[in-house]
């Protein structure tokens, strides 16, 4: 997406517009991606026993969060937090967001394990 930052708006504002074509186009895609994250996320958490019930839908929307809001940060934001918009900020971010998805996924495999 960094070298489309406009791309999560642009999906955002077909999302909120009901009426328009390209609304039914992108929510088909949402859905079909998120019945493949869902089914294979709780085929997952049906092996663990976590101490805090995880709901996949839950995780869903702090990954989408995790992955989307940087692009659609309004910039008062954007300049309190220090975040950039650069190529290489946003793709350092995103480095960093998967270091923090895949630690999740180590703590879930740990727990697992035992």
């Amino acid at each position: 997406m960094s070298q489309h930052p406009t791309l999560p708006k642009i999906i955002f504002m077909a999302l909120h517009d009901t009426s328009s074509k390209e609304h039914a186009i992108v929510k088909k895609i949402f859905f079909d991606h998120l019945e493949v994250g869902v089914s294979t996320l709780n085929a997952a958490f049906s092996k663990l026993t976590p101490e805090e019930p995880i709901r996949t839908e839950w995780l869903l929307v702090t990954c989408i969060g995790m992955s989307v809001f940087p692009f659609v940060m309004p910039p008062v934001l954007r300049e309190l937090l220090g975040v950039g918009n650069s190529q290489t900020e946003l793709e350092a971010l995103g480095k960093h967001q998967q270091a923090i998805f895949n630690t999740f996924l180590m703590r879930l495999t740990h727990q697992e394990a035992q």
